[in-house]
């Protein structure tokens, strides 16, 4: 008898224990019996990655010739507003990813899709250009920079030592982005810009909201642990061999950033950023000084997005069980481009750089996670982030004068090559960072989405 009551409460207690966990588990352990929430989360990932697709660097660069069409400023004028929203962005990631820390991914995506959905309103309707500009501005840090930048870091919270393969599939909305923007830049020609952005409005609420139910800030917030994890000591244990690994160390913001390897790191983001902002921005004129078709860039593009995802998979696997050789495909990417005159090689040049931006992504999102923990992997995030962004912003510069100069693109090429060649073998001298005094501070990731827990340390920051 008083087993059978005791049963009865251990049955009990867990119909409550069910009840109370959050509706996205209800429905996914109602069709997936025994298998592991962080598979949910990784798919919700994906469409709220893809639905910042708006503010992304190639989709706002197709606003150019209509705000210079409908409002008469000059293509100088939206450049400077290009560069704006890029820089301003690199600002704004500093305060997202203390916020990202403080109230979890969940909720800041629930904060920022509200004034990202209205951004892209008034842009579609507004017939003043300063308000154009706050919305087109608003587009980018509301959009890549707060739900898609969200969406990054629970990967990283989700996954450890599956980090770089989870990582690598959010790459399956980048390659859907850059083939969508060709398909928008088509629609916006046929039925107007303006029609178009109104229509992506109700296209991010339609990805969002559904994704929404199944994300959740950290494993542990959920009783879980990374990776699918069944108990706190296999996570000791690789899968195969029985080898053991070290726990995982938590490094604070002020901690990691006291490290060379983080500057170092935020150096190669930022080298990396400029030589694809610069390509990205004059490739038309790349193309044109070397002769070849406009059809050429249609071409590379192309090249790019169907690679993308090959290179964040091989990524992804290289950082998952050995190492990582992407910069050396960009390496490969810039050196012929120095060379390319013909379709083969502007195809060529698109391979390479497919498999680079695909590889860069997974790279940019697992490395400081990989390196200094997940506890308080969004404000160090946001620190990566913004060198990226400000190289992409100031790249186009670098190119543009030197091409003035000296008439050519090949001087700024054949020196990103070669800073490229400097940094991967840079890279066979760089070690983990330590922490000082050799201490392993094991934070629950998830006790960051709290807005009271570790209160002190993050207002140190």
């Amino acid at each position: 008898m008083v087993v059978n009551q005791e049963q009865k409460r251990e049955k009990t207690h867990d119909n409550q224990q069910q009840r109370a966990a959050p509706l996205g588990i209800r429905i996914f352990e109602s069709l997936f019996p025994g298998r592991w929430y962080g598979h949910a989360v990784l798919a919700s990932c994906i469409p709220i990655f893809l639905s910042a697709n708006p503010g992304q660097s190639f989709f706002l660069g197709l606003y150019t010739e209509y705000l210079v069409q409908d409002f008469g400023v000059s293509r100088e004028t939206v450049s400077a507003l290009f560069f704006f929203s890029l820089a301003g962005s690199s600002v704004y990631l500093q305060l997202i990813g203390r916020v990202v820390d403080r109230i979890g991914t969940r909720a800041t995506v629930k904060l920022g899709l509200l004034p990202f959905c209205m951004s892209l309103l008034v842009m579609s309707q507004s017939r003043n250009f300063y308000l154009t500009c706050l919305s087109y501005v608003g587009m980018r840090m509301l959009g890549p920079e707060t739900v898609a930048f969200s969406a990054m870091v629970t990967v990283n919270r989700w996954f450890r030592k599956l980090r770089g393969r989870a990582a690598a599939g959010l790459q399956i909305a980048l390659a859907l982005q850059l083939q969508l923007a060709a398909v928008v830049n088509v629609l916006m020609q046929q039925y107007g810009w303006r029609e178009v952005t109104m229509l992506c409005t109700l296209v991010v609420l339609l990805l969002d909201l559904p994704a929404l139910l199944f994300l959740q800030n950290s494993p542990e917030e959920v009783g879980l642990l990374p990776d699918g994890l069944k108990h706190e000591g296999d996570s000791l244990e690789e899968a195969e061999g029985g080898k053991e690994e070290e726990r995982e160390i938590n490094f604070t913001f002020w901690e990691a950033i006291r490290t060379y390897q983080c500057w170092f790191i935020i150096a190669v983001a930022f080298t990396l950023g400029s030589g694809w902002g610069g390509m990205n921005v004059h490739l038309q004129a790349f193309c044109a000084e070397r002769g070849m078709l406009p059809s050429s860039t249609s071409l590379i593009y192309s090249a790019v997005g169907l690679f993308v995802p090959a290179g964040a998979v091989i990524t992804g696997g290289l950082l998952d069980g050995v190492s990582n050789n992407n910069d050396k495909l960009r390496r490969c990417s810039v050196i012929i481009a120095i060379f390319m005159s013909n379709s083969a090689m502007a195809f060529s040049f698109g391979v390479f750089t497919g498999l680079f931006v695909g590889g860069n992504q997974v790279m940019g999102i697992t490395i400081f996670a990989s390196l200094y923990g997940r506890a308080h992997v969004g404000s160090m995030q946001a620190l990566l982030a913004a060198a990226g962004l400000l190289g992409v912003a100031i790249g186009p510069v670098f190119f543009a004068i030197t091409h003035s100069v000296w008439k050519s693109f090949n001087p700024i090429l054949i020196a990103t090559a070669s800073t490229q060649l400097f940094l991967c073998a840079m890279f066979f001298f760089i070690a983990a960072p330590r922490k000082e005094g050799g201490g392993c501070d094991e934070g629950n990731p998830g006790d960051n989405a709290h807005p009271l827990a570790e209160k002190d340390e993050l207002d140190g920051v």
